[in-house]
């Protein structure tokens, strides 16, 4: 029969997740940033930064510019030299990400201008926030890229496509009713919330615009002067975004439903002045299609800097 331990445990059946004889085991109180003796500070304080001097804290050390680490929340208003964050990007601010006085991050209003900021006070029910460096377009490309896709009839892959078009660039989305679409129902409200969640994550300075649902003929309509990217299996193989030479008009790319465009929408879409482009030889479904034409189609048009400034 075994015998009882010093801790109460049977010492022939020893239970693995009990630490090894002999190692002192440290507590930790909820409440506070050290352990029971003092000898180690917790996780919790190790990284916390030093308080701001006066003004500014110089974002970033006075060298760098802002950073993949940075927080971006979003304002009714960028007002020099103070901006106030309320509501809900007020509360998300101080109780998710939990930054305090002295704290760098970026404010956006949406429409592609980024500031680089420091929270100056923090109150209940408002942050006061003094800006600094104005970006004009930050993170963007250098024209906007409309997004014209055939609705899918499963909206949670609707969800997933407007998300990561976001990241890749997106500024407009445009859902199409087309002769194969099986679905006619876009949720437009749902999909502005992710755009604008996902413009945030990915640091972005403008909210991509969900647009109601629209036909061929009513999207030809509100494109005037927009270059026109259709991707379909008939393109000539050596069609391919990578060929694009440059041009200054903003881009609408055109991507089916399940089944594609018929013949008669592929012949409207050239009558407008469409190029007709391929993805490969693969046959890709829409929300794969989608993503992955911005994601050919953003090189083509050459990123710019967070400056504004056209890259090379």
């Amino acid at each position: 029969m075994s015998s009882s331990g010093e801790n109460g445990y049977s010492t022939s059946a020893r239970p693995s997740d009990l630490p090894p004889r002999g190692l002192k085991v440290l507590k930790i109180r909820p409440e506070s940033d050290s352990f029971t003796d003092g000898t180690i500070p917790s996780c919790r304080g190790a990284e916390k930064q030093p308080s701001a001097p006066a003004q500014f804290r110089s974002l970033y050390h006075h060298t760098r510019g802002p950073t993949a680490t940075m927080h971006l929340l979003f304002s009714a208003t960028l007002t020099q030299p103070i901006t106030r964050i309320e509501g809900e990007e007020h509360h998300h601010l101080h109780h998710v990400l939990r930054l305090n006085v002295g704290d760098a991050l970026l404010l956006s209003c949406g429409d592609g201008r980024v500031a680089e900021a420091v929270i100056e006070e923090a109150g209940a029910t408002e942050t006061r926030c003094r800006l600094g460096v104005m970006h004009a377009a930050y993170n963007e490309l250098p024209v906007p890229v409309t997004l014209l896709q055939g609705v899918l009839k499963n909206p949670g892959k609707v969800d997933w496509l407007v998300e990561k078009a976001t990241e890749l660039g997106m500024t407009d989305f445009i859902p199409l009713a087309t002769a194969r679409t099986i679905s006619h129902r876009v949720k437009t409200g749902r999909l502005q919330k992710l755009v604008r969640a996902a413009a945030k994550q990915c640091l972005r300075g403008r909210i991509p615009c969900i647009h109601e649902l629209h036909s061929l003929t009513e999207a030809m309509a509100v494109l005037a002067g927009t270059r026109l990217l259709v991707f379909h299996e008939t393109a000539s193989p050596d069609s391919t975004p990578e060929s694009l030479a440059w041009d200054a008009r903003p881009l609408a790319i055109f991507i089916g439903p399940e089944g594609g465009f018929e013949d008669d929408e592929i012949a409207l879409l050239r009558s407008h002045g469409a190029e007709v482009l391929s993805l490969g030889p693969r046959r890709l479904r829409g929300e794969t299609a989608g993503i992955v034409a911005l994601a050919r189609v953003g090189p083509a048009v050459r990123p710019i800097g967070n400056d504004g400034s056209a890259g090379k």
